[in-house]
C-alpha cells in the first residue's frame, strides 16, 4: 500500500487509528498495529510476508539465548546465525541474480565456446527489505554487545520490526529507540501531537505530490531520450537532486506523522541537506538513520579512526562502497558509493570547506554549500543513470554549449526550478534556525498554520501529478 493513494489516506489510516483509540487501554495495541502493519504490506501480494516472517523469527528465537549464553564462542556463533540468515536472505533476493549474470557475461567473453546456458531466478524484491534486515540485525547485534536486553513479547518483537508507518522506507530504527515505546495501553497522543502529525503528513504528500512527482517527470524524460535536450546533462541532476529529496523526505515525513497518531515517536531522517558545506556534512543531514547505522555497524567496527589515517581513510571508502550497494544491485550504485567515499577521503585530506569559511566568512560558507551541492548533484547523476544513459548524456554538454541560448533548455530549467524553489526556501528557514521547516510549524501562529493548510490543499489539488510514481526508496 502507498502513502499517497486513496486507499491510504481515506480508508486504510482513519480505520486502524480510530481502532487503536477505542482499544488503546487494552492490551491489544500492539496487535492492532501489527495485524495493520501486514495488512499495509501485503496489501497487493500476501506472499511478502513470508519474508518478514523470517527475518522476525529468527531474531526473535536468537536474541534471548545470544543473551543467555555464557560462552563467548557460543554468543558469537548464534550472532553469525542471525547475521548470515539476514544478509543471506537479503543477498539471495537482491544481489545474487545480478551478479551471476555479471559472472556468466564475463565467462562467455574469456570461454565463447562454453557458454553458461543456466539462468539464475529472478525473484521479485520485497520492498523495504533492505530496511527492515537492518533494523533486526540492530537487536541482535545490540544484545550481543550488552546494549540491550532481549524482549520474550513475540508480539511486541513483532510489531518492532513490521511497524507500517516505516516499514517500507524508514527511518531504519534502533531496537533501544523503538520497542521500549511499544507498551501495552499507552497514553493517547496529546492535541499538540496530533496536530504536528497531521501538519506531517499533509507536508509529505504536498512534497510527494506536487514537487517529487513533477520534477521525476523532467527527469525521466531526459533519461528516456537523453540526446534530445541540449544540456540535459545539467537537468537531469538537477531535477532528480531535489525529486529523491522530496520523495524521500515525503516519505519520512508522512511516516513521522502517521506514527505520531500513535503517540510514537521515530528518528528524524533529514536535516536541510542541500545546506551542507562538506561530504562528512552532507552525511549527517541525508539519511540519517543509514548514516548511522553505517557509522556504528560498519565503520566502527572496521577500526574507524582508531588505527591511523591510511586506514581511516580505507575505512571510509569501504563502508561508503557497501552503502551503494545497500541501495541496489548495480555498477552505478556502486559508483555513487565509491564516489562518496572518495569525496570523504579528499576532504578528509584537504578540507575545503574550512579553508573557504576561514577565508571568506559567510560568503566562504556559502560557496562551500555551492561547491557540496555541485558535487552533490553529480553523485544524483551517477546514481540515476546506468552505462546506456550515461555516455549519451555526457554529449548534450556539448551541444549546450555549442548553443548557449537554447530556449528549450532554458524553460526546462525554468520549470525544473518552479519545483525546486519551495523546498529551498522552506528548508532554508528551517537551515537557519537549526531545524527543518516541520520544526518551525508549532512556533506560527494560528491564523499561519490555517493559511498552511489552506495554500497545501489548493497547490495539492491543482498541480499534483496525477499518474503518480511509487516511491523511490521502495525499491531498496
Amino acid at each position: 500500500m502507498l502513502f499517497h493513494t486513496y486507499d491510504y489516506v481515506f480508508l486504510f489510516l482513519p480505520l486502524v487509528w480510530i481502532t487503536y483509540l477505542v482499544l488503546r487501554r487494552t492490551t491489544f495495541t500492539n496487535v492492532i498495529l501489527l495485524i495493520a502493519s501486514y495488512v499495509f504490506y501485503c496489501y497487493e501480494s500476501f506472499h511478502l510476508i513470508f519474508f518478514i516472517l523470517f527475518s522476525s523469527t529468527l531474531d526473535f528465537i536468537i536474541g534471548p539465548r545470544i543473551e543467555a549464553a555464557t560462552s563467548p564462542r557460543r554468543r558469537k556463533a548464534l550472532l553469525a546465525v542471525s547475521i548470515v540468515g539476514n544478509l543471506g536472505l537479503l543477498f539471495v533476493l537482491k544481489y545474487f541474480a545480478w551478479l551471476f549474470n555479471a559472472f556468466r557475461v564475463a565467462w562467455s567473453g574469456m570461454f565463447p565456446e562454453q557458454p553458461i546456458a543456466w539462468k539464475p531466478p529472478e525473484f521479485i524484491l520485497p520492498p523495504g527489505i533492505s530496511f527492515y534486515t537492518f533494523q533486526t540485525l540492530t537487536y541482535t547485534i545490540d544484545i550481543y554487545r550488552g546494549q540491550f536486553h532481549a524482549t520474550r513479547d513475540r508480539v511486541k518483537f513483532f510489531t518492532y520490526v513490521a511497524l507500517f508507518p516505516q516499514l517500507v522506507a524508514g527511518p531504519i530504527e534502533r531496537c533501544r529507540d523503538l520497542l521500549p515505546q511499544l507498551t501495552e495501553g499507552r497514553k493517547r497522543a496529546s492535541a499538540v501531537l496530533i496536530e504536528h502529525s497531521l501538519f506531517l503528513i499533509g507536508w509529505g504528500l504536498f512534497k510527494k505530490l506536487v514537487l517529487a512527482d513533477n520534477l521525476g517527470n523532467i527527469a525521466d524524460l531526459i533519461y528516456l531520450d537523453p540526446k534530445e535536450l541540449a544540456g540535459g546533462v545539467v537537468i537531469l541532476p538537477l531535477a532528480f537532486c531535489f525529486q529523491i529529496y522530496c520523495d524521500f523526505s515525503a516519505y519520512t515525513d508522512i511516516a513521522r506523522g502517521t506514527a505520531g497518531l500513535f503517540n510514537i515517536q521515530l528518528s528524524r531522517n533529514f536535516l536541510t541537506p542541500y545546506f551542507a558545506t562538506s561530504p562528512s556534512d552532507f552525511w549527517r543531514r541525508w539519511h540519517i538513520t543509514l548514516s548511522t547505522w553505517l557509522r556504528d555497524y560498519l565503520y566502527i567496527p572496521l577500526g574507524g579512526e582508531r588505527h591511523g589515517r591510511l586506514r581511516t581513510l580505507r575505512n571510509l571508502v569501504i563502508t561508503m562502497f557497501l552503502g551503494g550497494l545497500w541501495h541496489g544491485a548495480g555498477l552505478f550504485f556502486i559508483l555513487w558509493g565509491l564516489y562518496h567515499g572518495f569525496l570523504l577521503v579528499l576532504y578528509r585530506l584537504f578540507p575545503l570547506d574550512e579553508w573557504l569559511i576561514r577565508r571568506g566568512g559567510r560568503s566562504g560558507r556559502a560557496l562551500a554549500t555551492l561547491l557540496m551541492f555541485c558535487l552533490t548533484c553529480f553523485g544524483w547523476l551517477l546514481f540515476r543513470t546506468d552505462l546506456q544513459v550515461f555516455g549519451p548524456l555526457m554529449g548534450t554538454l556539448g551541444d549546450l554549449w555549442a548553443d548557449p541560448g537554447n530556449a528549450r533548455f532554458w524553460s526546462v530549467l525554468y520549470v525544473t526550478a518552479l519545483f525546486a524553489v519551495p523546498v529551498l526556501l522552506t528548508d532554508f528557514m528551517g537551515f537557519r534556525r537549526g531545524g527543518e521547516f516541520v520544526d518551525l510549524y508549532p512556533r506560527f501562529s494560528v491564523p499561519t498554520r490555517v493559511a498552511i493548510y489552506v495554500v497545501i490543499f489548493f497547490v495539492t489539488s491543482l498541480f499534483a501529478k496525477r499518474e503518480g510514481y511509487a516511491f523511490i526508496y521502495f525499491q531498496f
